[in-house]
């Protein structure tokens, strides 16, 4: 086998489990960091984003970028006690509505 065709499969291998990590990162996101949140919901998903992390190549290194701005978000989220936007704390309840002069 030349060395192309090794470095040609290496890099697939690369991209497959990429796009198998990304695939996981989404439905931890969707589930745990989504519009409506908890404190437990947001301790899963960054416990949940620990795997990826540790199982994406070295090489994969948008991967691992996205991964990291995936855990920023929720780290965020976590350090938050009130609904910001669309995103609601389910497990806080909402601030009292703004009486307007």
């Amino acid at each position: 086998m030349a060395s192309e065709d090794i470095t040609s499969e290496i890099l697939k291998a690369i991209r497959e489990e990429g796009r198998q990590t990304r695939e996981e990162m989404r439905e931890i996101m969707t589930r745990g960091v989504g519009v409506v949140r908890t404190e437990a919901s947001l301790a899963d998903a960054q416990a949940g984003l620990t795997r990826p992390e540790e199982a994406t190549p070295a090489a994969a290194w948008r991967t691992h970028r996205q991964l990291s701005v995936a855990q920023l978000i929720t780290r965020s989220a976590r350090g938050r006690r009130e609904s910001q936007g669309s995103h609601r704390r389910a497990d806080f309840p909402p601030r009292p509505a703004r009486q307007s002069l």
